[in-house]
């Protein structure tokens, strides 16, 4: 599945001496292109910043407070949409403001979200509150809540349209065997990516996710949920546990870079780029999106995890999950003031 036409010597037509299209094509071609359905979670992050914890029954005052877009799959659409891939959204809200908001956002950088639904119970939209103190540890509390609605069910033939990538985020087995059932249904070729997050730790899931790995096509891990989902210990030897994983791994590695699996040809790995950190919250979302949509134009692998990284790290130069992803035109000046050619 490729967004661009080949030429004879393999190398897209439309794309610089990067490797990237260029942004016009980008434009024009994810209008006839390919396109990718996420599947799993939109949140808000609300950020409170205090100069300690409180203590029990103590008041302390809250410094400032910020309110910011988030979810796993909701940043992976966003990141991709702002790369110039068609990006589409399957996930759950309440009926209040912060679903609303949500959906708004989303609408505004251009992912579709005919596939979203709204709580049939009343339960309000997911959120995450973050408390912050000054030497920057954190406090997290979480609100499920209507996120907890979404529905295997809810990834069906008719939001299923047109789409040659699904992404799942988050989510249980439940939900990968139906987007492998969509995709060997489909009357064209679709790939199916699985980014478990901490599900493949729960009880019951893991095994169930294991046990379906070899039939995904693609599963982005860090290397603790590498260990826990597959056993696997050496995020260097791969190779070595081919029958048990998809035909592609890409393993997080935050601060030392990534590695790549495929199967079949040697594994590559790439460092992080150094840059002036301010939030990593949703730079494994970003490092997906960047795979994505490299995979989906054609980059050969070394050059695939260059630009993901590329991507993540542009991504954790701005406050929350989403600010700091870059449109095309903004990877490809970051990487070309690092002295990178993607060739």
């Amino acid at each position: 599945m490729r967004l661009w036409p080949k030429t004879h010597n393999g190398r897209p037509s439309s794309h610089d001496r990067h490797g990237l299209p260029r942004v016009s094509e980008a434009s024009r071609m994810t209008s006839s292109g390919g396109s990718v359905l996420a599947v799993g979670y939109v949140t808000t992050d609300l950020l409170i910043k205090v100069r300690r914890f409180a203590e029990t029954d103590e008041e302390v005052p809250i410094l400032s407070f910020a309110e910011y877009p988030g979810g796993s799959a909701a940043n992976t659409a966003v990141g991709l949409s702002r790369l110039g891939i068609r990006a589409g959204l399957v996930a759950c809200t309440g009926r209040d403001d912060l679903g609303r908001r949500g959906r708004q956002a989303l609408d505004r950088e251009g992912v579709s979200t005919e596939g979203m639904v709204s709580s049939p119970t009343g339960l309000g939209s997911a959120y995450v509150v973050g408390i912050v103190d000054e030497r920057g540890e954190r406090q997290l509390y979480t609100y499920a809540g209507a996120s907890e609605e979404l529905k295997p069910e809810h990834l069906n033939p008719a939001v299923f349209d047109g789409v040659t990538h699904i992404h799942i985020c988050t989510l249980g087995p439940d939900f990968v065997e139906r987007a492998l059932a969509l995709a060997r249904d489909a009357n064209r070729p679709v790939v199916v990516s699985l980014d478990p997050g901490t599900i493949g730790s729960a009880p019951g899931r893991g095994e169930r996710l294991r046990a379906l790995l070899p039939r995904v096509d693609l599963l982005f891990l860090n290397s603790v949920e590498l260990r826990t989902l597959t056993g696997i210990r050496d995020h260097f030897a791969l190779q070595h546990h081919a029958d048990a994983l998809p035909s592609r791994v890409a393993v997080k590695l935050g601060a030392d870079g990534c590695v790549l699996y495929r199967r079949g040809f040697p594994q590559v790995s790439a460092p992080a780029f150094a840059v002036d950190t301010l939030d990593t919250t949703g730079a494994g979302d970003a490092f997906a999106a960047g795979y994505l949509a490299g995979w989906m134009w054609g980059l050969p692998d070394r050059d695939l995890a260059v630009f993901s990284n590329a991507v993540a790290a542009r991504s954790t130069t701005a406050v929350g999950c989403r600010d700091g992803l870059p449109t095309l035109e903004q990877i490809r000046a970051f990487l070309q003031a690092r002295g990178h050619a993607l060739i």
